[in-house]
């Protein structure tokens, strides 16, 4: 009877062992599995099974020091190719703000630098904002090319700064920017007294009827643009007479493209009846 009692006893206490530690492996595998849930390593992998069991361990900051080293000779050897060149294209390089300063930093001391395209990267307002008080006042540098960089009006408002005081740049693009009304404002604003520039390219940006206005005011003291895209914008009809009516004003040539903006069939042919025979072609 004793030995059956003791024998319960001892039953008893192992049971309670064994759930003991199957609690305690539970809590253990539910932490695994939520440290898992939230590894840097799982998360690249996802949820093939058959992926994460070829993934030994997790990235360490010893290999992340060389992709980064990597990427810092690309730019090196990048840049170094500037040397002793008087253009430039570096067209979706993913150049940034910060990158555009190590680009200026190449050509700055290169006598007869004259041409630089920098299109489709992602230099922004502050890259933007960089150009212009740097590159932009180059006495070489006549030929600049910043489409799809991603300059919104604040970029633009920097620009048009360094508008007003330049006398070397004779082309600059601007399409396909996020410039509006406030942008293309200060951009007229410089381009009203700026005496080098021949063609302005403000294609597939945000300006509407009053950026319109603010471009006509700029066309009649500007006597030096000659070309000027304004193709895809959101410009009416109203907005694109103005501009007209500017341009027919200043008895110079200019080509004026207007194309993809709401311009409707009656306004065409309107604008059409007022520049035929002149010196302003515009293409709708």
């Amino acid at each position: 009877m004793i030995k059956k009692n003791i024998l319960a006893v001892i039953v008893t206490i192992l049971a309670g062992c064994v759930a003991t530690n199957t609690n305690a492996m539970k809590r253990n595998f539910s932490h695994d599995k939520k440290a898992m849930r939230y590894s840097p390593v799982c998360k690249r992998v996802g949820r093939d099974s058959n992926a994460r069991h070829k993934v030994s361990r997790p990235i360490s900051l010893k290999s992340r020091r060389k992709v980064t080293c990597g990427k810092a000779l690309l730019s090196k050897s990048l840049l170094s190719s500037l040397d002793n060149k008087t253009f430039a294209d570096l067209r979706g390089k993913k150049i940034n703000n910060t990158t555009v300063m190590r680009v200026y930093k190449r050509i700055a001391n290169i006598p007869d630098f004259s041409e630089l395209e920098l299109s489709d990267n992602k230099i922004g307002d502050i890259g933007a904002k960089f150009i212009s008080k740097s590159l932009m006042p180059l006495s070489s540098l006549s030929v600049l090319f910043l489409a799809n960089n991603q300059i919104g009006d604040i970029g633009a408002r920097f620009i048009g700064e360094a508008l007003s005081s330049s006398s070397s740049l004779v082309v600059l693009s601007l399409s396909g920017n996020r410039i509006g009304d406030i942008g293309v404002k200060a951009i007229s604003k410089g381009l009203g007294v700026n005496s080098s520039l021949n063609a302005l390219d403000l294609a597939e940006n945000y300006i509407d009827d009053a950026g319109a206005v603010f471009i006509s005011n700029a066309i009649v003291e500007n006597y030096f643009l000659i070309e000027l895209n304004l193709r895809e914008n959101h410009i009416t009809n109203s907005g694109a007479m103005t501009i007209v009516i500017a341009a027919l004003l200043r008895l110079i040539e200019l080509e004026l493209h207007l194309e993809g903006n709401p311009i409707t069939a009656e306004g065409k042919q309107g604008i059409r009846n007022l520049t035929e025979g002149s010196r302003v072609k515009v293409y709708l």
